[in-house]
């Protein structure tokens, strides 16, 4: 039996604040013996006593509000346990945001995100259904569409990752099929999962092809019929590809999901609309000592190509490119603005 579980769950029910008399019920290590005791004749005090000392020397440094299981200490003994419920607790504003993320969220269709938001309706009260009235069938459609059971491809990835095996998929884009917009399957894949990513509302797996060491990106929605196959035996180590990984780098430096060498721009950039480049880049952002104007400032920051590109023809109108050391970007920023003069000015 899990004892730990048991006596965790017998301090939840039985102790803490009680909201009535605003009082803290507690229980000594005899009466949790007892009543556990009573249930599950195979338990002993002694068993009880370390299970408690284990349970409170994991929180040691803890503050107390933070402490699941507290106590009282008299003449420097541990007495009086009881459960904090307060460490555990959800907020209806904290469950709000999560119900939200769910509603708008790009992971679920608008059944799953009624179905989920609902569930997480009922862990609380009245108070939360009165502010989140919107999840129920007039909520309407989601506003993008989704076939896949993206939870369900999730849990498969981290089952592969976690036991070192591969997963085999079918890749898929979105297309005209019919006179809708469905996916159309462009090939069958088999990698070796890294990682999975939430960026921009949408899950995406690193991967490597087998003898390879280049990350590869695929996004979970897109991927149909996953399954578990055998790893690879090429001598590779993820643990290697994965050294000196940090996932907000990752996230600033590569906008829009877009992967490749990454690379740094310098860019001049209106002030008062210097919140669109802190929305992508964040604190990956170096302000050039002496730029400052009244109207401009210089930046420099790093990112991809082809992420700087989109970036920079999405807001054109507010940043310039004034240092360019990779000619493909120029000529990437070239043909795409020459395209879009034909297409509209000539």
């Amino acid at each position: 039996m899990n004892l730990r579980k048991y006596l965790i769950e017998l301090l939840k029910n039985n102790t803490g604040e009680d909201k009535n008399s605003k009082e803290i019920k507690t229980m000594q290590q005899n009466e949790i013996y007892e009543k556990l005791h009573a249930d599950y004749p195979d338990i002993t005090l002694k068993k009880v006593r370390t299970c408690l000392k284990n349970l409170v020397e994991e929180e040691a440094n803890l503050p107390n509000e933070e402490k699941t299981i507290c106590y009282e200490e008299r003449y420097g003994r541990k007495t009086n346990y009881y459960y904090n419920k307060s460490s555990t607790d959800i907020s209806d504003v904290e469950l709000k945001y999560l119900i939200d993320s769910i509603m708008y969220g790009k992971i679920f269709n608008s059944k799953q995100a009624k179905s989920f938001a609902k569930r997480v309706q009922n862990l609380s009260g009245k108070n939360l259904k009165d502010i989140t009235p919107y999840v129920n069938d007039s909520f309407g459609r989601q506003r993008f569409i989704l076939e896949t059971d993206v939870l369900q491809n999730i849990d498969i990835i981290l089952k592969a990752i976690k036991s070192g095996q591969c997963i085999s998929f079918n890749w898929n884009v979105y297309d005209i099929v019919n006179g809708k917009v469905e996916t159309r399957e462009i090939y069958q894949a088999t990698v070796k999962p890294i990682r999975l990513i939430l960026n921009e509302g949408r899950y995406c797996a690193h991967v490597r092809y087998e003898k390879g060491r280049k990350i590869y990106t695929y996004n979970v929605d897109l991927m149909k019929e996953i399954r578990i196959v055998p790893g690879f035996q090429d001598g590779i180590r993820e643990e290697e590809i994965q050294r000196n990984f940090e996932r907000a780098e990752y996230l600033l430096q590569t906008p829009y999901n877009f992967g490749g060498e990454i690379k740094t721009y310098k860019l001049r950039v209106q002030k008062k609309y210097f919140s669109r480049l802190v929305n992508t880049f964040s604190y990956g952002i170096k302000i050039i000592d002496g730029t400052e104007t009244e109207k401009t400032v210089d930046v420099r920051i790093k990112a991809t190509k082809r992420g700087m590109v989109y970036w920079l023809l999405h807001h054109y109108d507010v940043a310039e490119l004034i240092e360019n050391k990779d000619e493909e970007l120029g000529k990437e920023l070239r043909d795409a603005v020459e395209s879009l003069y034909k297409r509209y000015c000539e």
